[in-house]
């Protein structure tokens, strides 16, 4: 296991204690990360999601290592820039962000200029905090915000007025099951969110839901992207495990609006003006 990886952690390392990211770029973010709710507080995040895949209150309030996975390639130098073929996105999303590690890096860089951090309502709060413990940190020019997110949900994806250049996402596939499957839904949010020169960079975890990586491969190449491709070689050398896949996503393929057909012209009936 690599020094920088989270899982030896015991409880008060991994949903207590702060977590200090030293970034690709110099920089640092510190990362507060919250217990476990009780059980009313998870109750209510789960009847705020009517669907299995969102992010749960628990797994959520820790940092995980495809989250500093991700956080170093985005501070990676010029790593952005040349995503975009040498110019800067304006804006960025990122998905499940969970304690919003990511963002928070990405703000760092100043490779942006607007990101929104996205969760579930009930993460709102700590990724607040977070925003503003860092502040000092972020570029002046920088525009950071959170705001609640449902994967699917139409009323909540059309608050957020995509689409977006920069759509980032760690560890968002981790169950192996089809019936508790993200794979579908997270596909559906990737196309809502994204326009024709959106960039998606995701690092999901290859230990939680392997199959499941896979089929969110395939079936994201098959009906929603045009390039979908393994770019590992993109984390820096000493954050490359086997554990964690990093994915470029690509060229949406803009959704055929069925034609309403013309109704048949009905014959009109002689006018009896007599």
């Amino acid at each position: 296991m690599a020094w920088w990886q989270r899982s030896y952690l015991g409880y008060e390392g991994r949903f207590k204690d702060d977590c200090v990211l030293e970034l690709a770029n110099g920089k640092q973010v510190q990362v507060g990360q919250a217990p476990c709710p009780d059980k009313k507080k998870k109750k209510a995040n789960k009847d705020e999601q009517t669907d299995k895949e969102a992010d749960p209150v628990l797994s959520g309030t820790t940092v995980w290592d495809c989250a500093v996975v991700l956080a170093q390639c985005v501070t990676k130098p010029d790593l952005i820039s040349e995503l975009f073929q040498h110019s800067k996105p304006e804006t960025c999303i990122e998905l499940g962000a969970g304690t919003g590690a990511v963002s928070l890096a990405c703000a760092a860089s100043g490779a942006v200029d607007s990101i929104t951090i996205t969760d579930l309502g009930g993460m709102m709060p700590l990724i607040q905090k977070n925003i503003d413990a860092n502040q000092s940190s972020f570029g002046s020019n920088v525009i950071i915000q959170c705001q609640p997110l449902r994967w699917a949900d139409k009323t909540d994806l059309a608050s957020l007025q995509g689409p977006y250049d920069l759509i980032l996402g760690s560890d968002l596939i981790y169950y192996n099951d089809e019936e508790r499957s993200s794979v579908n839904i997270l596909i559906e949010t990737l196309s809502a969110l994204s326009g024709p020169h959106t960039v998606v960079l995701l690092a999901l975890s290859q230990v939680h839901a392997p199959s499941e990586v896979e089929r969110f491969k395939h079936r994201s190449a098959e009906v929603a992207f045009e390039e979908v491709s393994d770019v590992s070689y993109l984390i820096p050398e000493e954050y490359r495990t086997d554990e964690s896949v990093l994915l470029l996503l690509k060229g949406p393929k803009l959704k055929q609006k069925k034609k309403r057909k013309r109704p048949v012209e009905q014959p009109m009936g002689r006018l009896n003006l007599e």
